[in-house]
């Protein structure tokens, strides 16, 4: 998934999340899906995170390989 705001075209640096690469790892498809659902669930509220979401774009990507 990509977050962002679309609507800044200006130039931005990315940041990739992976939350695993083996399908026998549990915990960082939990933690990548639960970094999505605060940058989300946050933007607007927290300055911080409006800050990263209107300045970068944040690729996440829970699981690669199930």
């Amino acid at each position: 998934m990509t977050i962002t705001n679309f609507k800044n075209k200006d130039p931005k640096p990315s940041i990739y999340l992976s939350g695993t690469i083996h399908g026998d790892e549990r915990v960082g498809p939990n933690a990548a899906m639960e970094t999505a659902l605060l940058l989300l669930s946050e933007y607007g509220k927290n300055e911080w995170i409006t800050y990263l979401v209107d300045n970068r774009i944040i690729v996440i990507t829970p699981m690669t390989n199930a």
